[in-house]
């Protein structure tokens, strides 16, 4: 693949990320909230399966996670971090 190939490819990704960026600004508050609510459960569900130190943090949490449960997730503070930081890192 040459310059011009990959460089009409990455301007036209960009050219829809920013559409649908620019699509949310219409959204209604449901649509946010649904969004959100999707989103977390992505990334706690991302969280689990990659990371040891979140994976334990979150064994408690239902398999849905949304905006509801989301005060059952204790904050990790800086010292939690830095003391646990290679079991943190979420790896692919």
């Amino acid at each position: 693949m040459d310059y011009l190939e990959i460089r009409k490819r990455l301007t036209e990704d960009v050219r829809q990320a920013i559409q649908r960026s620019a699509d949310r600004l219409t959204w209604s508050r449901e649509q946010v909230l649904k969004n959100q609510d999707i989103q977390l459960g992505k990334i706690c569900s991302f969280a689990r399966q990659h990371s040891g130190w979140y994976g334990k943090r979150l064994q408690n949490l239902p398999d849905k996670v949304g905006l509801e449960q989301l005060a059952q997730i204790q904050p990790t503070t800086k010292e939690e971090l830095m003391a646990n930081w290679d079991s943190l890192l979420c790896r692919k």
